[in-house]
């Protein structure tokens, strides 16, 4: 800043447009690294919510597994005298897989499976708000194949890859199975 000085008054600051273009730059700096912060912090809360809804959803699958073995068993032990105990079991049985259904459908991820061009089919996890690109970075990245030489079917549609669609916009539901193959380039 520079000052100047007029006659009978006090010092005057004059700001230059430089230094204010100056001023301005270094906010705009300044604002971009916390919005990029509050992202980073914004994506790393996600992936913990996510992780843990996934845990616990395999933890009362585990559980129900277990209960359905140890059902068995004790059906092998007791035979037919056991028919309380098997309906107890029973009980318990429902009482988790409401207890999964009801967490399951609260939860905000979609257990997808996905036929990938080995043949093979995986489950993959995503959030119901995800966009398709998304889906094509997970598999990709799973393939190690990049995502604009993959195409991904389901039902009757193919997914498009940078359109700045979601999922909802194909209808793709909880449960679903997608395709993978690979695009064919040329003419």
């Amino acid at each position: 800043m520079a000052k100047r000085k007029r006659a009978g008054d006090a010092d005057e600051d004059v700001v230059t447009m430089s230094t204010l273009r100056e001023l301005l730059d270094n906010q705009k700096k300044e604002l971009t690294g916390l919005m990029e912060v509050q992202e980073r912090n914004f994506r790393s809360f996600m992936e913990t919510v996510m992780v843990t809804t996934n845990r616990r959803l395999d933890d009362l699958i585990r559980e129900v597994q277990d209960v359905k073995g140890s059902l068995q068993y004790s059906q092998g032990e007791i035979g037919g005298a056991g028919t309380r105990c098997r309906e107890e079991q029973e009980q318990r049985i429902a009482k988790i897989e409401s207890q999964f259904a009801k967490l399951r459908a609260e939860s905000n991820i979609l257990h997808l499976y996905v036929k990938g061009i080995t043949g093979k089919t995986t489950v993959l996890r995503i959030h119901k708000d995800a966009t398709v690109d998304k889906l094509f970075r997970k598999i990709s990245k799973g393939n190690r194949i990049p995502p604009e030489d993959l195409r991904i079917l389901y039902t009757t549609k193919q997914l498009e890859y940078g359109g700045d669609k979601y999922l909802s916009d194909y209808d793709v539901k909880d449960g679903s199975t997608l395709f993978v193959c690979l695009r064919l380039r040329g003419g």
